[in-house]
């Protein structure tokens, strides 16, 4: 019985991160930024920055 327990609990932690890596990375930050003198937008994509 023991052993099956820990199976389940081993497949619901495995379930729940990859939900949460399946939900951070479709969870993207937007940013404006108003000091350029076009205007432009950045928007942050993990770690790295991409202007538009």
């Amino acid at each position: 019985m023991k052993k099956i327990y820990k199976i389940t609990l081993l497949i619901t932690m495995a379930v729940v991160t990859w939900k949460v890596v399946k939900i951070e990375a479709n969870t993207r930050k937007t940013t404006i930024n108003f000091t350029n003198k076009n205007m432009k937008t950045n928007r942050r994509f993990g770690s790295s920055q991409q202007k538009l």
